[in-house]
């Protein structure tokens, strides 16, 4: 006799809602395509004379961590702004994701990365990647709304500054935060003891990619390269208007593309970014 079937649960039985920084009204992450939820644990291997195995393990850090990709649209914004930085640090969040039965949410979680892009017929995407501090039971929701306004598309957006017809462009950012703690002298109260205390963040980096129809009028060889003081990448959806407000970009390589046939010729131009803001 077979046994009992077990139940198989897929994407639409999935959620992901973003909140305050303990885990407090959270709200969905909008029209989210792909991603992954994750809890790095730190494994540590005792090696001694007289054998070449580890003689013993022990568990360590435990941190959470994940990414999500996503259409770009109203409700997206809050994701994408918790990239930007106040008074030079990153604001605090938390990210409550799972199945309608079962979930998980990391807690006091700062933004690891970022990236928006948009190519020619398609819509904005983004992606958004965070770290955390601790992790607790989540509260399954039953309704991953797609959250207010409608996504961005390909022929909505604008560029400027960059003087050339735009194929497509990939923005990123990364910003590296990484654990903090100390010894456990008394018990905690608020966390696990394999937990960290903080989420430390470490320095900031961007680019921007894009690739054109034509050459780019940058003279990358002259003597006096300059910057590119500020560039404005915009979506605007009828309802809401998206803008990257992105200072002090340096070029960094111009590269042309072998085309057969009918095959559109384009040049990747990409940047160093200095700063940037997501409003």
């Amino acid at each position: 006799m077979p046994g009992t079937p077990t139940l198989v649960q897929t994407g639409k039985d999935q959620y992901c809602f973003i909140g305050a920084a303990d885990g407090s009204t959270p709200v969905s992450c909008g029209i989210v395509k792909s991603g992954s939820r994750e809890a790095e644990i730190e494994n540590i291997e005792m090696h001694g004379i007289g054998s070449s195995d580890a003689q013993e393990q022990r568990p360590g850090l435990v941190v959470p961590s994940g990414s999500i990709d996503f259409f770009v649209r109203t409700t997206s914004k809050t994701l994408l702004q918790k990239a930007n930085l106040t008074a030079d640090a990153l604001p605090e969040f938390s990210i409550d994701c799972g199945t309608i039965t079962a979930g998980k949410v990391h807690k006091y979680c700062k933004n690891s990365s970022v990236k928006v892009s948009a190519a020619f017929k398609g819509p904005f995407m983004g992606s958004f990647g965070w770290k955390g501090v601790q992790i607790a039971a989540g509260t399954p929701q039953a309704d991953q709304a797609p959250g207010a306004g409608i996504t961005y598309m390909w022929h909505e957006g604008a560029i400027s500054v960059i003087g050339q017809k735009v194929r497509e462009f990939v923005f990123t950012g990364n910003s590296d935060p990484e654990p903090e703690g100390g010894i456990g002298v008394s018990p905690r109260t608020d966390a696990k003891q394999r937990e960290a205390d903080a989420i430390v963040e470490g320095e900031r980096k961007a680019t921007l990619e894009v690739k054109l129809f034509a050459p780019t009028s940058i003279d990358y060889v002259a003597d006096a390269l300059a910057e590119l003081a500020t560039v404005a990448i915009t979506g605007t959806n009828g309802s809401d208007i998206l803008t990257l407000t992105l200072t002090g970009l340096m070029i960094t390589k111009e590269a042309m593309a072998m085309a057969s046939g009918k095959g559109a010729i384009l040049y990747t131009v990409p940047f160093n970014v200095r700063s940037f803001a997501i409003t």
